[in-house]
């Protein structure tokens, strides 16, 4: 109470005579100039004499009598030949609707400033009212006009560009309200609601991104609703997170794990809503940049640093010249496809910008990248170059690995008219290095694989502002890559030496035999390419509350690899001795693959009540016309419902189809060996080794596209003080992922020996003479055809949640839970198949299989996760710092084993029996003289395995020196926490949360 009574005192002091005196003369000081500035701010008459003017002479001698400014460019200047007008203090639009009277041109005001513009032209056959929109867009602080602005109207599919003196025209635009959205490179994003009225014009002020502004956002960002569930990462969350690649980007979604320190010295992979390293979920993630797929399709190097059949390598892609990335979770628009997990969406930087340096460096990894935007005038575009170079050193402890990459890129984009357009060339290349430790005696052992990648695209739309065609865009992308695998190794056997198979007929040949170890070298080179066109089409129509925008498109794309394929330095000492018949890759044929998609976004302006729908097909044919072709029909729809202001209600069901790549489509022939003579005397003179070889057509021709099946629901809660809660639950189901098969085929082998006569040694010395005719044994060889099918399976269901706290004014500091419960069953769809119990023979040569239903084995996965992030933002100081706690509550992991009954059998004739209940029923009913009652598995089947809570803290830190250099730095696991811990099933101790703590600095430089 003493207090406040002291400061009321304070107040009541301040209102004595001599203040209330000094202000009033204060007041009149301010307000007379203001008084002469208001009527001249509203000054609009002007008096005029010219004859034959130009555009240029007309406006500069209405400035001189006027506060007004003019906006034009050179094409309207030359469309005027003379101009004359003689007034007397006449209004400023009175004289200008008589100028361009008649004219193609009319004129905009907003505020003090005109802008001329092409005069509207009305659409046939539209029942709605319809105006053109004049924007003009600045700078915040300087006011200067800002080119290269793209403005977008996403619910209209209305696009437009401003252009050098920062003016866009969007085209029969629907009166009524829609949201407008404006992007540069550097700016914060303009999203407002507008209310559309007859030659609507609105001024814009783009505030420039800068850690210096009230909000800044460092974290992803949910889409809106009526759209598959996304999340979306901007370039100031890139920057704070001091990403080396795309896969640091992914701890950044709901759900997902903070990531381990990444070393960059082995492929990574984006796994996206699953708990399991599944190579088909993977492989289903489509990676888009700039609208071009980089395509894992037709990948054939399998070694150590390259997933064939699984994900595009993410250590490919840096982050420095990224402006954003989006993560489709859900169920995705049917402009997206090949797919079958998701997509991420990467575009980059595009537009003028300063020179950027930045400087990244922890205990493994260097980084330091160039980017630079120039504008090279009206008309002539705009160009960006960026450069980026990245050296890892692997695991500092050890010297065995190491991991190279420089990316370039060059981009040229421009607006002629209707036609805007963006070309690019980007390059980039990575090096991996595995060495032999140097304290270990040198055998000369090393392997190296570099992998080259040049892109060129071009992508561009048209603004036809015709009724069926608002807006025309096309993309073409050309990708071509070279992938050189090496190594020197020493090949080694535990069973002494090593006969060799090399045939490529069948029929018995005389086998190579080497020593039990000896040193080669050899490897893989893989050329792959990727043609990819696409052509879309965009146009909506608007009746009372209805509105529809039609997307709709085709693409075609082509990917072949011309690699030499797998060789060996010397033949005569293979690198794979068991696979020693390498294949080029050149005779593989190409993948053809047609797409065509329709889509109607669909939004009803109910009021208090706006329904949004987004509901499309998607067709996709993988070689079309021949015999191996695959095709799939993908429906998808997305609905949201908003029954009150603070809430809205989602739900989506889709297909999602990934087609085969050429590893599935087209393998390699399957070789099947026997040794059918091993003599020796141990003379190396006299030793002969032969083998019969025979060999299988593999025939993946009946392969299915690998689809998923998606449902999900969920609910966004706008709560008061800016909090929003947003959760989802969500149901993938994929029963055609690939996978072997299990078909069978058998072979009859005939053994020789000295025995039966059917080896004869060679008295006079040297090898010996074989006699076909007297094989001492025949055994019937029981192999699978080596096909691949449609025969792995998964379910993925979980519920993610996002809560957004709000910010805490008086520390400034925001709050962000998110984490989600997800549980992830692996199968195999195919019936399992063994020997039978009691055989005890060669493994490839049982007197028949016994068969087991499919789906009863499974592997299952649960866990439940949270991260709570506090992010910290000041903007006097020009920084911002985040805390991020990850509480992992629930672990769980079980393979299933539970009992299994035989439905069937399949003999070496390849017959196959089914099994009745009678059969079953029978206690001394046998197959193939084996016990059926002893064919019935029942194993032992343990608990779960759960592992007990544990926790990570990371804390970053981003701070703006000056405005034109700050710094980031980072600490993950801050409190070094690696506990030992023990599961419910044991009670040894193991280490936990290893290669977790990490630090590193950023340095940034704008010039």
């Amino acid at each position: 109470m003493k207090k406040i009574s002291k400061y009321c005192r304070r107040w009541i002091k301040i209102f004595d005579q001599r203040f209330l005196f000094a202000a009033i003369m204060v007041g009149t000081i301010l307000y007379v100039p203001t008084i002469g500035l208001a009527q001249r701010a509203v000054r609009q008459n002007v008096t005029l004499e010219l004859k034959g003017a130009t555009l240029t002479q007309l406006f500069e001698e209405i400035m001189k009598q006027t506060d007004y400014r003019f906006f034009f460019n050179d094409a309207q200047e030359k469309s005027f030949k003379g101009i004359t007008v003689s007034v007397q203090n006449e209004r400023l639009d009175s004289v200008l609707n008589r100028v361009f009277k008649g004219s193609r041109y009319t004129y905009r005001m907003i505020g003090l400033q005109v802008v001329i513009v092409d005069r509207p032209v009305e659409l046939p056959n539209q029942n709605v009212k319809r105006t053109d929109i004049t924007l003009l867009v600045k700078d915040s602080t300087g006011s200067y006009p800002l080119a290269g602005v793209a403005c977008i109207m996403r619910e209209l599919g209305i696009y437009g560009v401003t252009d050098v003196n920062g003016v866009a025209v969007l085209r029969q635009v629907p009166l009524g309200e829609t949201e407008l959205d404006l992007q540069i490179l550097g700016y914060e994003n303009y999203r407002k609601m507008i209310v559309v009225k007859e030659n609507f014009s609105l001024e814009v002020k783009m505030v420039e991104t800068s850690l210096a502004l009230d909000e800044v956002n460092v974290v992803a960002t949910k889409n809106a609703a009526g759209q598959a569930t996304s999340s979306k990462i901007g370039r100031q969350a890139i920057d704070h997170m001091q990403a080396t690649s795309l896969a640091d980007l992914m701890q950044l979604l709901p759900g997902n794990l903070l990531k381990e320190n990444s070393l960059m010295t082995s492929p990574e992979q984006f796994y996206l809503r699953t708990l399991s390293s599944d190579v088909n979920n993977a492989f289903g993630v489509s990676i888009m940049v700039d609208g071009i797929p980089m395509s894992n399709n037709t990948n054939l190097n399998s070694n150590e640093f390259n997933v064939v059949g699984g994900g595009y390598d993410l250590r490919k892609i840096g982050t420095d010249n990224i402006e954003s990335v989006e993560v489709i979770r859900g169920v995705p628009s049917v402009e997206y496809g090949d797919l079958s997990a998701g997509a991420v969406i990467v575009k980059t930087s595009v537009g003028e910008s300063p020179y950027h340096v930045r400087v990244k460096v922890n205990p493994s990894i260097i980084q330091s990248s160039l980017n630079k935007g120039w504008n090279l005038g009206e008309k002539r575009g705009m160009l960006n170059g960026s450069f980026d170079y990245l050296r890892s050193s692997g695991d500092p402890r050890l010297k065995t690995k190491s991991f190279d990459r420089i990316n370039g890129s060059v981009a040229y984009s421009n607006t002629l008219g209707i036609w805007r357009m963006t070309a690019r060339a980007a390059y980039s290349g990575i090096v991996d290095n595995t060495d032999q430790d140097p304290d270990e005696v040198d055998y000369g052992t090393y392997t190296k694989n570099k992998d080259y990648t040049l892109k060129f695209s071009h992508e561009g739309s048209f603004a036809l502002n015709m009724a069926l065609s608002r807006t025309l865009r096309y993309n073409v992308g050309y990708t071509m890559g070279r992938s050189d695998y090496f190594t020197s190794a020493i090949v080694s056997s535990a069973t002494g030496r090593k006969a060799i198979y090399t045939a490529k007929e069948e029929g018995i040949h005389e086998a190579i035999v080497l020593p039990a170890s000896y040193k080669t070298s050899g490897g893989t080179i893989g050329k792959p390419e990727n043609l990819f066109t696409k052509v879309s089409n965009e146009f909506f129509v608007k009746s009372g509350i209805l509105n529809q925008r039609f997307n709709m498109g085709v693409e075609y794309q082509y990917s072949r690899n011309r690699g030499e394929g797998d060789y060996n330095t010397d033949d005569a000492l293979p690198l794979k001795p068991t696979n020693a018949r390498p294949r080029g890759f050149r005779e593989i044929p190409a993948l053809h693959q047609l797409s065509a998609y329709f889509e109607d976004n669909v939004t009803l302006n109910i009021k208090d009540f706006p329904v949004k729908i987004q509901a499309g097909v998607r067709y996709t044919n993988l070689q079309p016309g021949k015999d191996e072709s695959v095709w799939s029909l993908s429906p998808r729809v997305n609905l949201a419902l908003s029954p009150t202001k603070w809430l809205d209600v989602k739900a989506a069901f889709g297909k999602n189809a990934k087609t085969p790549g050429l590893i599935h489509l087209y393998p390699d022939l399957k070789y099947v060996d026997r040794d059918i003579v091993n003599y020796g005397t141990g003379n190396p003179d006299e030793q002969l080794m032969m083998y019969d070889t025979r060999i299988i057509e593999v025939d993946n021709s009946k392969l299915k596209n690998s689809t998923t099946t998606r449902y999900e629901v969920g609910f966004d809660v706008k709560l008061p003080k800016g909090k929003v809660l947003s959760i989802s639950a969500f149901r993938d189901k994929n029963d055609l992922g690939f996978g072997a098969l299990s078909n069978y085929v058998t072979y009859a082998f005939d053994y020789y020996d000295t025995s039966n006569g059917g080896v004869i040694p060679n008295p006079d010395g040297g090898k010996p003479t074989i006699d076909y005719s007297k094989p001492y044994k025949r055994d019937t060889v029981m192999t699978t055809t080596g096909e691949t099918g449609n025969t792995s399976g998964s379910l993925n269901q979980g519920i993610e949640f996002d809560f957004e706290f709000g910010r805490i004014n008086p520390i400034r500091t925001n709050l962000y839970l998110r984490g989600g419960y997800m549980r992830t069953e692996s199968y195999s769809t195919k019936m399992l198949s063994s020997r039978p119990v009691g055989y005890s023979g060669d493994s490839e040569t049982p007197p028949l299989l016994v068969m087991y239903p499919s789906k009863k084995q499974k592997d299952i996965q649960e866990q439940f996760s949270t991260q709570l992030q506090a992010v910290c933002h000041i903007p006097r100081l020009k920084m911002v710092a985040s805390a991020v706690c990850q509480v992992v509550w629930y672990s769980y992991t079980k393979s299933t084993n539970p009992k299994r009954v035989p439905v069937g059998y399949l003999t070496n004739k390849l017959e196959y029996h089914e099994i009745s209940e009678t059969m079953l029923n029978d206690p001394d009913c046998r197959i193939g003289g084996y016990l059926l009652k002893d064919q019935i598995i029942d194993p032992k089947t343990k608990s779960g395995t759960k592992q007990p809570p544990i926790w990570l803290l990371n804390l970053r830190l981003t701070k703006n020196i000056a405005d034109f250099a700050g710094f980031s730095f980072y600490v993950n696991n801050l409190p070094y926490y690696q506990p030992w811990q023990h599961s419910n099933q044991t009670k040894t101790l193991s280490e936990r949360s290893l290669n977790s703590f990490a630090f590193g600095v950023e340095l940034s430089i704008k010039l």
